[in-house]
C-alpha cells in the first residue's frame, strides 16, 4: 500500500465507507480519472488490500485506512 506520505501532487479523494459495493465503484471510477485515494473503511482485509492493488496497478495511489 502507498503512505500517506507519498500522495502529495496528484486531485485526491477521500471516499467513506470504499471497500465494497458503491464505494468500490467511485474508488475506481476516480482512480481512472487520475485522482489519488484514500478511502475508508471497518476493517483492513483483503478486500481492501485488492483494491489498492487494482488502483496501483493501472497506475493510480490507494491508501486504505481502517
Amino acid at each position: 500500500m502507498t503512505r500517506i506520505s507519498d500522495i502529495k501532487t496528484q486531485p485526491l479523494a477521500l471516499i467513506t465507507g470504499g471497500r465494497r459495493g458503491i464505494g468500490a465503484s467511485v474508488v475506481l471510477q476516480l482512480a481512472s480519472e487520475g485522482f489519488d485515494i484514500v478511502f475508508t473503511c471497518r476493517h483492513e482485509d483483503a478486500k481492501s488490500t485488492a483494491l489498492c492493488a487494482e488502483v496501483e496497478s493501472a497506475g493510480g495511489k490507494a491508501l486504505a485506512i481502517a
